[in-house]
This record gives structure tokens, C-alpha cells and sequence, in this order.
């Protein structure tokens, strides 16, 4: 990530040392930094099928526990009749056995058989709509959907990355500032993010790397910015992270 982010900065700026000179307060420094989510995540499928709904397009918003992705699972649900079904039997023997045992009219062999069976279509049950859980794919916090990496109709494999989100909440900036810049550098101290199309969002400083790299002598340092996602700044843009002197609100 270091050295991505160096790359980008040399791209950015013809000359890395002009765009780090700072004054002793840190003001004039620039640097530049790529939006990050406070929380992303790939969600892959947890079972093997054909993807028959997806219910959010890259960009929508969305609640935690809503569906992200459907399969088609008539199968499963057919397994899980048929588990149920056999779990019914098994507890209708076990139940009759026991009667019989009062009687002394049942062998004790049967009566543990039927006993292990009834446990047996428990776990059988459980099992079959653990599976059945699998075929709705739910959202674990609310976020905005970043990307599909499938269309609906597909069938995928196990564990296929079908979806990236980012949690809704306040956006974060990723900056590889110089080692010189520390004097001043400190959390809290305010910052300014402008895009390449002029959007400026104010900010601070969130925290700061605990290690410098030796060959760039350059540290990763990440900032908050006051403006959530899906208000108008996607995660992955670039742009330039300007500070403003040491004290200045």
C-alpha cells in the first residue's frame, strides 16, 4: 500500500519534495491522499448455486439485514422438508418405544436406537436450513454497495466474491506524508481534502503510522472527513490533502 500510494503521489505532483515543502507550522504542505470507507468489506457466497436476485446496483443504499444477493434454492428447501419429515418419524417411533417401555413390552435396544435416530434427524434438520440460511446473502451493517462482481442469472462457486460494500458513516482519507513533516504532524490538526474536479471537504487528522518506511523515510497517516458516504465523495477517489498550520481551527 506504501508504495502504491507513493507511485500516486509522483503522478500527481511533478515534484514530491515541492508538494511536501512546509513551513515549520506545517503550512503549504500538500500531500496526496486516496478516500477510503471506515469499514469495507467483499461479500462471497456461502454456497454453490445460480444467483437469481440482486436487489441493489453499485451506489444504492442499503440496511443491515436487508438481502444483498438470492440463490436459487428450491433444492435446499426440498431437503429441508425431507429432514423435517424424517426428524417427525423418528420422534413418532422414539415416542411409541417409550410407551412400550412402561409396558416392559419394549426391548431395550430398540428403545436406544430410536433414541440416537431422533437425535440424528435433529442434527439432520439443523444442518439442512443452516444451508437454507445460506441462500440469501443479508447485509451485516448499513452501507452503500461499491461494486457487483456478478450479474443476476450467473451461477457461481463457493466463496465467488459477489458483492463490495463500505458502512455508511463518515468517509476516511489514506495520506504517505514525509517523516520531516512529524514536528507538527499531530492528531486532530486540521486538513483539507480537494478532489481533481475542485470539491473540497474539511477534515482532520485521525491518526498517525507507529513506523516509517526506511527506503522512502515516508509514514502512512489516515484522516477523517466531515461527509459521509454517498454524499457525493465515493470511496478510491484521489485527490489532495492540504494542512493548515498548527493551532488554526
Amino acid at each position: 500500500m506504501v508504495r502504491a500510494l507513493i507511485a500516486l503521489v509522483a503522478l500527481a505532483v511533478p515534484s514530491a519534495s515541492a508538494a511536501w515543502a512546509a513551513g515549520g507550522d506545517g503550512a503549504g504542505a500538500t500531500a496526496h491522499g486516496i478516500v477510503r470507507a471506515s469499514e469495507q468489506a467483499t461479500l462471497s457466497s456461502e454456497m454453490a448455486g445460480r444467483v437469481v436476485r440482486l436487489p441493489f446496483a453499485p451506489g444504492a443504499a442499503f440496511t443491515k439485514g436487508e438481502v444483498l444477493a438470492e440463490f436459487a434454492c428450491d433444492m435446499v428447501r426440498a431437503e429441508v422438508e425431507a429432514a423435517r419429515a424424517a426428524e417427525r418419524g423418528a420422534q413418532v417411533k422414539l415416542a411409541h418405544l417409550r410407551r412400550l417401555d412402561k409396558l416392559a413390552s419394549a426391548g431395550g435396544l430398540d428403545l436406544a436406537l430410536a433414541e440416537a435416530g431422533a437425535v440424528e434427524g435433529a442434527a439432520r434438520v439443523k444442518v439442512a436450513t443452516t444451508r437454507e440460511g445460506f441462500c440469501q446473502l443479508r447485509a451485516p451493517f448499513d452501507g452503500l454497495v461499491l461494486a457487483r462482481l456478478i450479474e443476476p442469472q450467473e451461477s457461481v462457486e463457493l466463496m465467488k466474491p459477489l458483492l463490495r460494500i463500505a458502512r455508511r458513516g463518515p468517509l476516511e482519507v489514506d495520506v504517505i506524508a514525509p517523516v520531516a513533516w512529524l514536528p507538527w504532524l499531530k492528531a486532530d490538526a486540521p486538513l483539507v481534502f480537494t478532489t481533481a474536479d475542485g470539491k473540497s471537504v474539511e477534515g482532520r487528522v485521525l491518526r498517525i503510522g507507529a513506523s516509517v518506511d526506511p527506503a522512502s523515510q515516508t509514514l502512512e497517516m489516515r484522516g477523517l472527513l466531515r461527509i459521509e458516504a454517498g454524499q457525493g465523495l465515493l470511496p478510491g477517489t484521489g485527490g489532495a490533502v492540504s494542512f493548515r498550520p498548527a493551532g488554526a481551527s
